[in-house]
């Protein structure tokens, strides 16, 4: 149950499952991106994947993110979570250590102190590349290449796979509240 303060992150269970459904879709989808060679358009769909796979967290455990400092705010009151834009969502997750960060988001690029959280960011910037300002701004006469849409898979892979650990964590602990052992045997 979730106390008032959390109702923000509320999703009905089909738009949860519709949810779950778009991750594997944007995912495939950035699989034939790549196949077709249209890497811009894979980064997209491949960071939407984990857009998609970053409300579902914050749905599962508002009671994580309902501290962070940069949560998303109307009105003085917390916007509905599918309101939230990917920056909120990739913010609001390194605040809280889902996605940990080593740099400063507008801190100059660090490969030795750079973390997950940072990877993030940076490919999220490369999904913004979509908006024609964004690309003349940060990528003029450049072109989005299978490097930068195999750098994205990665990226996203472990950023899930950072995600899918809060999932483990709160699993090991219903079940150790539940009377069971982390050896699978349930205790007398």
């Amino acid at each position: 149950m979730t106390s008032s303060s959390e109702e923000f992150a509320q999703l009905d269970e089909n738009v949860f499952n519709e949810l779950l459904r778009l991750a594997r879709y944007y995912k495939r989808d950035a699989e034939k991106c790549e196949q077709a060679k249209a890497y811009l358009m894979g980064c997209c769909a491949i960071t939407s994947a984990l857009e998609t796979a970053l409300i579902c967290v914050v749905h599962l455990y508002p009671e994580d993110v309902i501290k962070a400092p940069s949560l998303p705010r109307s009105r003085s009151k917390v916007r509905p979570l599918l309101k939230w834009k990917l920056s909120h969502l990739v913010q609001v997750a390194r605040e809280v250590g889902w996605l940990p960060a080593g740099l400063e988001l507008d801190a100059e690029w660090n490969s030795r102190r750079a973390k997950i959280g940072d990877h993030v960011v940076a490919v999220m910037q490369l999904r913004n590349l979509v908006h024609p300002a964004a690309y003349i701004d940060a990528h003029v006469r450049k072109r989005v290449t299978a490097r930068y849409l195999k750098h994205a898979f990665e990226v996203v892979d472990v950023a899930i796979k950072h995600l899918e650990a809060r999932n483990a964590k709160a699993l090991l602990k219903a079940m150790k509240e539940e009377g069971w052992t982390p050896e699978g045997s349930h205790a007398s």
